[in-house]
């Protein structure tokens, strides 16, 4: 009998566990039914990010500033700029993030000659001191050890500007002021090939030109930027390094007249005046009388007045 009951409590003992293997299987799958299946809501495909660009928010300076030499940063601490313009050395050394960050929450753009070569800058190479590339050209007459370029769209030009502005970009600045265009077709392609990569990187990066203003006859070049920076309106910076000498009333009026476009497309127009005292107050009435935001500063860029 011992024999019989064991058999038959091996036999009870075996349906259990079958009981209890069935039931696990059920409770598995019914579990995968319910978490593996979609919900009437939700596509199995996974939906593609949307992508969305910063709105780019539009700029009403009242004030601004430009300094490129023997930049003081307390002094511009102090004052009451909405915008300053400074180069990205100092010294032949970079300014740090941290610098520009001190300066917030003023505007800071970095002064950038992508239309021109410089012999003092990082990406120069000793050897373009005897043979340049041939996209080099002559050297600025007013502005030593500057260079004009000859081919804007020449890949290795158009890769040492994308490295500098991935340098501006990686130091924080707010915009870029581009310097240097000449007033030609193939510059609008260049202005248009920066500002794309521009977009690509950071949309929010402000882009300023320097003079070039009459590139506004291609349609393309004011969807390009955000505003322009005229040198020496009222008075002319003459080739002597000196200023003083007011400008003709022609000139005067149908530059005054091509600015007034950018105006009326909603780009802000800083003019600069290498003037001071009673001259720079005749040119400052003058450039507010037609809502631009004047700056009185030396030819040599070096004091913030």
């Amino acid at each position: 009998m011992k024999q019989q009951k064991s058999v038959f409590e091996l036999i009870v003992t075996g349906l259990k566990i079958g009981i209890i293997f069935a039931f696990v299987i059920t409770c598995m799958a019914v579990y995968s039914y319910f978490n593996d299946k979609p919900s009437p809501s939700t596509s199995t495909k996974e939906e593609p990010k949307k992508v969305v660009a910063p709105v780019k928010e539009v700029k009403d300076y009242k004030s601004w500033s430009y300094v490129l030499n023997n930049i003081n940063f307390d002094a511009i601490k102090k004052s009451n700029y909405d915008v300053v313009i400074i180069d990205i050395e100092t010294n032949n050394k970079l300014v740090d993030v941290e610098t520009i960050k001190s300066l917030n929450p003023k505007k800071v753009f970095a002064y950038a000659s992508l239309g021109q070569a410089e012999n003092y800058r990082s990406y120069w190479k000793k050897e373009w001191n005897k043979t340049p590339p041939e996209w080099i050209g002559k050297e600025n007459r007013y502005w030593k050890d500057n260079f004009e370029i000859k081919n804007l769209m020449a890949p290795e030009w158009v890769e040492i500007s994308k490295r500098t502005v991935d340098m501006i970009i990686a130091m924080g600045y707010d915009g870029v002021l581009v310097n240097g265009l000449p007033e030609t077709t193939q510059a609008v392609d260049f202005l248009n090939e920066i500002v794309s990569y521009i977009k690509s990187k950071k949309p929010t990066l402000s882009v300023f030109v320097q003079d070039s203003e009459n590139l506004s006859s291609d349609a393309r070049f004011m969807g390009l930027i955000d505003g322009i920076v005229k040198q020496g309106l009222i008075f002319s910076r003459l080739s002597d390094g000196t200023s003083g000498k007011v400008n003709g009333e022609e000139y005067i009026t149908r530059t005054i007249e091509t600015l007034k476009k950018f105006k009326q497309n909603n780009k802000q127009v800083f003019v600069v005046e290498f003037v001071s005292g009673d001259l720079y107050a005749t040119a400052k009435k003058r450039i507010e009388e037609n809502s631009f935001i004047p700056y009185s500063a030396p030819l040599t860029l070096n004091v913030l007045r």
